[in-house]
């Protein structure tokens, strides 16, 4: 992927993307990947990412499915999809 490395939050309402993205990998969220389009990912990085989501972080769902459907339904957080891929 490219992406624009961002060292911190720069504007407040950022950070319910950072708190939605740390609830879901289990870590703070570090990038600002709106700046540059395309974005590319490779098809082999989503198993690795769902294994660690639901293996590691959260292994109270068991299908990425369920996790979503939670993450989705936080109202109080947004998430950044780039941040969490």
């Amino acid at each position: 992927t490219i992406c624009k490395y961002v060292s911190g939050v720069k504007n407040p309402n950022d950070m319910k993307w950072k708190n939605g993205t740390q609830w879901a990998l289990g870590w703070p969220g570090y990038l600002s990947a709106m700046n540059y389009f395309p974005v590319v990912l490779h098809r082999s990085y989503f198993p690795k990412v769902r294994n660690h989501i639901l293996g590691e972080v959260h292994p109270e769902f068991s299908t990425f499915d369920m996790f979503f459907q939670k993450l989705w339904s936080r109202k109080k957080d947004g998430y950044s999809q780039f941040e969490i891929m």
